[in-house]
């Protein structure tokens, strides 16, 4: 039965999500592929048993800024890959499809799926219990310098991970302001004037916040 056949059905079961993660710009990084609903094996692929779930991003362009990742650590798969190899900026291919089209099942068909390419561009967390990945489209990283990171800072003016001087004021066209008219577009330009360098900008896969163990 094709897909899109079955979705508009009576009959039609909860998704199953089936997340591949890869890294290819480290050297030995094993590929890890985990699943929703169990162990199970799709076009090929076995997929882990672990506990996660996914915030859909709509398909309407920059309004699909970036989507989140809950993953449970308890076996301290996800925590061991994290420490071992690194995850930021990591490729993280996701696969949606029904349990009747999955590997060795009567209506098995490789062919239905819907699938999202991402990036790991920040997370947060603790080994044996939970990670938070916030995750955005491949299409919304650009260059510079060689290095990929968003069009748009995903940090608060001055918050804690921001740090932009409060005696600093800009509005939003980079002219100098009162302090009551103080804001920022989020770019990699407003960055600079705030910082004088743009070290802290909120979206390079590189900058994150993290809990402890």
């Amino acid at each position: 039965m094709p897909l899109n056949d079955y979705i508009q059905g009576l009959d039609i079961e909860n998704p199953i999500d089936l997340f591949t993660v890869f890294n290819p710009f480290v050297s030995n990084f094993p590929t890890t592929s985990f699943c929703n609903f169990g162990a199970v094996s799709y076009r090929g692929v076995q997929y882990l048993p672990i506990a996660c779930k996914v915030q859909w991003m709509p398909k309407d362009g920059e309004s699909a800024i970036q989507t989140k990742l809950s993953v449970s650590d308890i076996s301290g798969t996800v925590g061991t890959l994290i420490d071992n190899y690194g995850i930021l900026g990591a490729k993280l291919t996701a696969i949606r499809t029904y349990s009747p089209f999955l590997d060795n099942q009567p209506a098995a068909d490789p062919l239905a799926y819907r699938s999202f390419e991402l990036r790991i561009n920040q997370y947060s967390g603790a080994f044996k219990r939970e990670f938070e990945f916030d995750l955005v489209p491949s299409e919304t990283l650009d260059r510079k310098g060689g290095r990929r990171y968003l069009r748009r800072c995903t940090w608060q003016l001055s918050d804690d991970r921001c740090q932009a001087p409060t005696n600093v004021n800009y509005d939003l066209n980079g002219q100098p302001c009162l302090p009551s008219q103080r804001a920022c577009r989020k770019d990699l330009t407003q960055c600079q004037q705030y910082h004088g360098h743009i070290r802290r900008f909120g979206g390079f896969p590189g900058v994150q916040w993290r809990n402890s163990r």
